[in-house]
C-alpha cells in the first residue's frame, strides 16, 4: 500500500507533507511524486515532514538525492521539520549539514526566510544565522522567476 501524503502548492513551491513511516517503498513513492512533479516544470520541493514518525535510510537517501538532482536544474529541496525524531536522526546523521540553509523548524520559519511573509505569524528576531540561512534560499527563488520569465518569452 503506496504511504499517505499531501501536496500542494505555495507561492510556486511544491509542499509534499508525507504522514507516518517513510519506508523503502515510500521512499520510492516520494521518488516517483518529485519525478512528477520536475516532469511538470516545478524545481522548488519543500518536504515537511512535521507529521513522519519513521524515515529509513532510503528515505533520507530519497531527500538527499532529490536535493541533488533539483540543485542541478537550479530548483531546490527544503526540508520543514518540527519533529523531535527527524531533528534527532538529522542531526546524529550529520544531514544537517547537508541541509544548511535550506532546513526549517517550523513552516512560519520557512515562509519568513524563503518567501519573504510571515502568513499571519509573530516576526522573529533576525540574527545572522537566520540572514546566512536564506541567502542560497532567496537565491533559488531568483533563479526559478527568471527560468519562468524566459519560458513566456
Amino acid at each position: 500500500m503506496p504511504m499517505d501524503f499531501t501536496v500542494t502548492e505555495i507561492s510556486g513551491f511544491q509542499v509534499i507533507k508525507p504522514v507516518g513511516r517513510v519506508d523503502w517503498e515510500g521512499a520510492r513513492f516520494l521518488d516517483k511524486e518529485v519525478q512528477r512533479l520536475i516532469d511538470a516544470g516545478h524545481i522548488l520541493i519543500v518536504f515537511n515532514l512535521d507529521e513522519v514518525n519513521f524515515i529509513c535510510s532510503g528515505g533520507i537517501g530519497a531527500l538527499v538525492y532529490n536535493r541533488n538532482k533539483l540543485m542541478h536544474l537550479g530548483g531546490a529541496v527544503y526540508v520543514i521539520a518540527d519533529n523531535e525524531y527527524i531533528s534527532y536522526v538529522f542531526e546524529a546523521l550529520k544531514f544537517d549539514m547537508i541541509f544548511e540553509g535550506y532546513l526549517y523548524k517550523t513552516f512560519e520559519e520557512f515562509s519568513l526566510a524563503v518567501l519573504g511573509s510571515d502568513d499571519g505569524a509573530e516576526k522573529p528576531k533576525k540574527h545572522a544565522a537566520t540572514a546566512k540561512k536564506a541567502a542560497p534560499a532567496k537565491e533559488a527563488v531568483k533563479k526559478v522567476k527568471a527560468v519562468k520569465k524566459a519560458k513566456k518569452s
